[in-house]
């Protein structure tokens, strides 16, 4: 008589101790431990150091994950926030500790997702939930210029509510301001003061191109007592490559549009010693009549320098 043999296997849990600042719950039921492929849910072997559940996690501290005991590790951790956002973080070399290496962002909410190995190499998984309390001093962004169809010499604007001067600070910034064209370009953003900044192509825009800029500082930890506030998002669109390359040597300027001349006209660029600088500019206005006074660059009035003209 044959007599198969029953054969009883003992999945060990690994236990986990979630650090926040504050309030974290948990999410699902606790489940039983099949033996399988799938990772069983570590459920109520969760326990979380923090406050009640009405408390909101601080920010300013780290999201710390333990293991508790000596039977498992922790393979994984992903923390996400609601804007899609990752939160870098370490593994310890023995998989008993991870902790976060960035900073929360503030006023929103997080899900953590931690991947487990018992002794026995079974996999587990828990997820759990948290929200981040709001930021008591905000950093406003507002894009220019307005929405609209402009020359592909446009640059992007940037005007910030404080001023930003540490280095560090500065790169925060410039990493969570995105600007994204239709055709690509390469580009990057210059600060023009501690509180202005401009985003300008490498080259140029390309003609009939769409653009969009977006901020994603919201929550972001800017410096010690600042954090990004959301911010409007600005669409522009570029019309014909419109160029006018001046040659001071013989006062003329040639239009070109889409890379064919249009026209050529005489121009001046300013008697010896006052000569028009070198370099790109971008045209923003035209006017059918303009006053122009030698105050206007540093000229004093009354001087045999000084001019006062009508331009039309």
């Amino acid at each position: 008589m044959n007599h198969t043999p029953r054969i009883r296997t003992v999945v060990s849990c690994t236990l986990l101790v979630v650090t926040l600042a504050a309030g974290a719950t948990a999410c699902g039921s606790p489940d039983g431990h099949p033996l399988s492929t799938k990772p069983y849910d570590a459920g109520d072997q969760v326990s979380f150091n923090g406050p009640s559940k009405k408390e909101k996690a601080d920010p300013d501290k780290p999201l710390e994950v333990t293991v508790k005991g000596d039977d498992g590790r922790i393979t994984d951790v992903s923390a996400v926030d609601t804007d899609g956002r990752h939160l870098a973080g370490e593994l310890s070399a023995d998989g008993k500790r991870w902790r976060s290496t960035a900073p929360l962002a503030a006023g929103t909410g997080y899900t953590v997702r931690v991947a487990t190995e018992n002794s026995d190499g079974a996999p587990g998984v828990r997820t759990l939930s948290f929200d981040t309390s709001s930021p008591k001093r905000l950093l406003k962004v507002a894009f220019g210029p307005e929405a609209g169809t402009y020359g592909v010499g446009q640059p992007i604007t940037a005007e910030l509510s404080a001023p930003i001067t540490d280095k560090a600070a500065r790169a925060t910034v410039e990493r969570a301001l995105k600007v994204r064209s239709t055709p690509a370009v390469t580009g990057s953003w210059y600060w023009v003061d501690d509180k202005k900044l401009h985003y300008r192509p490498k080259e140029y825009w390309p003609a009939n191109a769409t653009i969009e800029v977006r901020s994603n500082l919201s929550g972001i930890k800017v410096t010690n007592a600042l954090y990004g506030a959301e911010a409007k998002p600005l669409k522009l669109a570029t019309g014909d490559r419109i160029e006018a390359v001046t040659d001071a040597s013989d006062h003329s300027m040639t239009v070109l549009r889409n890379g064919e001349v249009i026209n050529t006209i005489p121009v001046t660029t300013g008697k010896p010693g006052f000569s028009t600088r070198n370099g790109v500019k971008v045209v923003l206005a035209k006017e059918q009549f303009v006053r122009m006074r030698g105050e206007s660059i540093g000229i004093a009035a009354g001087s045999s320098e000084s001019y006062d003209l009508p331009v039309y």
